[in-house]
Order: C-alpha cells, then sequence, then structure tokens
C-alpha cells in the first residue's frame, strides 16, 4: 500500500520522543499523521472512537496479526485480517509511565498511538488477548513465563491486569487526543 500526502512532522521534531525509541520506530511513528493513515485507522474502527476492543476483533473473525509496520496498525484486509502494531517498550520508563518528549506535536503522535490501546484493551480478555499476541512490552506482562500455568499465575496476571488497568485509566484522565 501506498501513503499519499506530505508527512506532518520530521525525524528532527520527534527527536524528543521516547528516550529508548530508535529512529525506525520514530519514522514509523510519523506515518501515524499522514491523511491517508488516519482514515485507515477510522475505517477499522467501530465504536469508541472508532475503535473496536480485541475481543470484539476476534468475535468479528479476524486473525489478529503483529506488524511493525505502522501504516498497518488498525487496517484490516478483507475483514479478515486486522494489523497491529505492538506498543514499543521504549515509549514507556520502568513504572510503566509514558515518556512524553514536552513536545507538542509529537507528544500528540504518541497520545494518538497509546489512545488505540486503550481503546482495543477495556476488558481482562482483551488483556489476556494483547500477551498473547506480545503486543505489549515487557512492563506491562505478568512476571514469569506468559502461558505458565502453575501456582501463582493467577494471581500475577491478575497483579498484571490491575497494573494496566490503572495507566490505562490515568492515561484516560491526562492524554487529552489532539486532532491534527
Amino acid at each position: 500500500m501506498k501513503l499519499a500526502g506530505p508527512c506532518c512532522h520530521t525525524i528532527q521534531q520527534m527527536a524528543g520522543v521516547g528516550a529508548h525509541c530508535s529512529r525506525r520506530e520514530l519514522e514509523n511513528l510519523e506515518l501515524l499523521q499522514r491523511p491517508r493513515v488516519q482514515q485507515l485507522i477510522w475505517i477499522a474502527g467501530g465504536h469508541r472512537n472508532g475503535i473496536r476492543s480485541l475481543d470484539r476483533q476476534i468475535v468479528l473473525g479476524r486473525q489478529i496479526v503483529v506488524s511493525e509496520d505502522i501504516s498497518l496498525h488498525l487496517v484490516t484486509q478483507d475483514g479478515k485480517v486486522i494489523f497491529l502494531k505492538p506498543l514499543p517498550g521504549g515509549l514507556f520508563n520502568d513504572d510503566g509511565e509514558l515518556e512524553l518528549s514536552g513536545e507538542p506535536d509529537s507528544d500528540a503522535i504518541l497520545r494518538g498511538f497509546v489512545w488505540t490501546y486503550i481503546m482495543m484493551v477495556q476488558s481482562q480478555t482483551d488483556f489476556r488477548i494483547a500477551l498473547e499476541h506480545h503486543l505489549f512490552p515487557s512492563v506491562f506482562c505478568p512476571d514469569g513465563d506468559s502461558a505458565d500455568t502453575g501456582k501463582g499465575a493467577r494471581e500475577r496476571f491478575d497483579a498484571a491486569y490491575r497494573g494496566w488497568c490503572a495507566k490505562r485509566t490515568s492515561w484516560e484522565i491526562s492524554l487529552p487526543i489532539v486532532n491534527g
């Protein structure tokens, strides 16, 4: 797929975004500002702000395909596949707090990307689906092997889910989305 339209932000403008993000991740995040990508994100959506939960994607019969290509994030193919870009670990500190640069344009891009995960992961089922598809950086994952069913596995999962809910709630309050 070829994307049309000029890029709204340069790598230089994005330089302060996410202290641990690679140049490629920053270039990929720039794509979110392209009009064609924004249109495709809207098409892939549904109810809350145009984005359906992961559970709903499965109910609709969509296969989740993980891709590092941000231009495919939330794009569906023939209604049977939805492409998702994982949350890069470099966007968060060790406590799971989003590391914003203070640069309004760059931060708006990050907020928009994180907002898609706020909308997609609304329940324990959504959280489990995200873990199974390795969509989260390790800071949001339960300690131990995600396939572990041994003693304490449920408690670790519950604690990780509670942590996600706390972050998601704080982001919903503190990350106003800026439409460009």
